[in-house]
């Protein structure tokens, strides 16, 4: 299960997302729809381990993901992906990470 807590994102002054919360069961296929600037992108690299929330809990079966640091964070992302649109690599990742 994957569950949000109380998520806040800022960037410098810019609040992106505000004290947000849910809860995706296994099996459930969820969309994530907004505006351009709306915080979608920003929920998936949390979600990847890429960004951290400012405030909040992101739980992954059980795992507070941000907790996990160095190998345990390389261990959790060798069992998640997604594949964005525009297709691109990351230029400060290493295949490895």
């Amino acid at each position: 299960m994957i569950q949000f807590e109380h998520v806040t994102k800022r960037f410098g002054a810019r609040k992106i997302l505000d004290d947000i919360n849910f809860d995706i069961q296994p099996g459930e296929f969820v969309s994530i729809v907004g505006n351009s600037g709306a915080g979608k992108s920003t929920i998936i690299n949390m979600l990847l381990g890429e960004e951290r929330p400012s405030f909040g809990h992101i739980t992954v079966d059980g795992t507070d993901l941000g907790k996990l640091r160095g190998n345990r964070l390389q261990t959790y992302r060798q069992h998640v992906g997604a594949v964005f649109q525009d297709c691109k690599l990351l230029a400060k990742k290493t295949v490895f990470e």
